[in-house]
């Protein structure tokens, strides 16, 4: 049910422009602002907002945390723009899971866990809902002994990753019984 009022809710809320509320499917709203837009209406703001998340992969996979960071909070303050958009939950994830990368990097442990926490908050998308997330700052969240953390987050990720095979629950369970998830198992 919560899954379903979450989704509902994007589902019917953009912001356009300065804080104003509008409807996905207002027919006065740019082309661009719709969940899929056709190529012809994709604006270079659009193009970026695509670009983001390879470049924030990059930025963390090369451990550039300054780069991941400040990728991190563009992306969120464009996702808030282009909230009908299929790439939505994957700003919201991604970005905070490279905020929490950073703060790791920082050795600060309560605003890691924190950003995992808002990671799993994501609405999903059709890439995390159909192979899930990365979970890299899951494991070093649980390794650094932030385990209601990652009960949260395991709790958020499970309402939009649907194609885990159970995965999700088995963690869940593991980590009520006291025993370390086997985020690798996937």
């Amino acid at each position: 049910m919560m899954r379903f009022l979450i989704t509902a809710l994007l589902a019917l809320v953009c912001f356009p422009a300065a804080g104003q509320l509008h409807p996905c499917d207002d027919p006065s709203l740019p082309k661009e602002l719709a969940w899929n837009p056709p190529k012809a209406d994709t604006t270079e703001r659009l193009a970026q907002f695509y670009r983001m998340n390879d470049t924030l992969s990059k930025a963390v996979g090369s451990k550039d945390f300054e780069l991941a960071a400040s990728t991190a909070r563009k992306f969120l303050e464009e996702s808030r723009y282009y909230r009908c958009n299929w790439n939505f939950g994957n700003a919201i994830h991604d970005a905070h899971a490279a905020l929490g990368m950073e703060a790791l990097h920082r050795g600060d442990v309560s605003a890691a866990a924190s950003f995992l926490v808002q990671a799993g908050r994501s609405p999903g998308s059709p890439q995390l809902d159909t192979f899930g997330p990365d979970l890299d700052l899951a494991k070093a969240v649980l390794n650094a002994g932030r385990k209601d953390a990652v009960a949260a987050y395991l709790w958020g990720i499970g309402r939009f990753w649907k194609e885990d095979d159970g995965l999700v629950e088995r963690w869940k369970l593991d980590l009520s019984a006291g025993r370390t998830p086997d985020f690798d198992s996937d």
